[in-house]
């Protein structure tokens, strides 16, 4: 997999450190509460070892997320004594599925649900994120066919079996794995923005997913996680990357941050494995493609450095009859960019 020099990646840390650096007055709102926290605090640390290692990072406790979408439900969903914060809006059928990769949640698709008039949409956040359980790694597995295994509790609980699949980002390779072996409960898939293999050399791993899944970079990892406030600075730096409708950037970041402190160990887990993860699907990356006979649609922000259009490209080529959509004015999160013209595509019948 083509990556960053550990150069260019330093250089993004020494960019977000300054304001890690010390406690400013300015910072601490009239509650009493800070966005920033002072090297001084002596954070409470937390220790986890998975398959790659052992890690310790800061505890970082969640904002106030965000109200549900106009019309959600609540539905709660269990697998492996977990709970799946899932929600409903009813709707017309087939139900839309919608599912986040990292480091998001399901408020991900804020700006996409007012476009999905009139019908059935289900989001979920998978455990370890968002408002889903989030066991510590080494309690539950941090993985790609775990992941699976919660797609279809999610089909299950809420009677799915004609699904229109939309993944994005990391949820890529378990929803593509998840339709490729239940082709009948899966009517269609749309692809975000996402990966499966490495597309021949076109993909290209996000600064903030680096610094954690290569090895030279061990020392800047562990630096950034004991410090809460160099966390939010380094995550924020990174989402800027990822959003081109600089009106929206400010709200939506904000709510997508009040989740994600405390879903760090899932995200440093996975981002760990995520080499392993994508080395053993490229091997056979044409042949699973070529698996998916249903209709799929390949829609992608064509500003995204990273999941770029060669890597959509790739996917349009070895998917039987995809349709791809490459999107101008849109980067990474395409859904958050241009959500009309995602929503024409996940609306449009095939």
């Amino acid at each position: 997999m083509p990556m960053f020099t550990v150069k260019e990646n330093l250089l993004a840390m020494l960019l977000v450190l300054p304001f890690a650096s010390g406690c400013d007055p300015a910072d601490v709102g009239a509650d009493g509460g800070s966005t920033r926290s002072c090297r001084d605090d002596q954070p409470t640390l937390i220790e986890f070892t998975t398959e790659t290692g052992t890690y310790t990072i800061a505890e970082v406790l969640n904002g106030t997320p965000p109200a549900l979408p106009s019309g959600a439900v609540e539905r709660p969903v269990f697998i492996d004594e977990q709970e799946i914060f899932a929600f409903e809006r009813p709707g017309s059928e087939p139900a839309v599925v919608l599912m986040h990769g990292l480091p998001d949640n399901t408020y991900l698709y804020d700006r996409l649900y007012p476009e999905l008039v009139g019908r059935r949409i289900i989001a979920f956040d998978f455990v370890g994120w968002g408002r889903s359980s989030r066991p510590l790694p080494g309690a539950y597995p941090y993985d790609f066919d775990q992941q699976q295994h919660e797609i279809a509790a999610v089909l299950d609980a809420f009677g799915v079996d004609d699904a229109v699949l939309v993944a994005h980002d990391t949820s890529g390779p378990p929803a593509i794995d998840y339709t490729r072996g239940h082709l009948d409960r899966v009517g269609r898939l749309v692809l975000l923005n996402t990966l499966y293999g490495h597309a021949n050399g076109a993909l290209r791993p996000p600064k903030g997913v680096e610094i954690h899944s290569d090895p030279r970079l061990e020392g800047a990892e562990a630096a950034m996680q004991r410090d809460p406030a160099a966390i939010e600075a380094y995550y924020r730096f990174q989402m800027d990357e990822f959003i081109v409708a600089a009106e929206a950037e400010e709200q939506f970041v904000d709510d997508l941050w009040s989740l994600w402190p405390q879903a760090r160990p899932a995200f440093v887990a996975l981002t760990n494995r995520l080499p392993l993860e994508v080395g053993t699907r490229s091997p056979q990356e044409a042949v699973a493609l070529a698996e998916l006979t249903l209709p799929v649609d390949i829609v992608f922000g064509v500003d995204d450095p990273y999941l770029n259009p060669a890597v959509a490209e790739h996917f349009a080529d070895n998917i039987p009859g995809a349709s791809l959509h490459l999107l101008e004015n849109a980067g990474h999160f395409v859904q958050v960019d241009a959500p009309r013209d995602v929503a024409a595509v996940i609306m449009a019948d095939r």
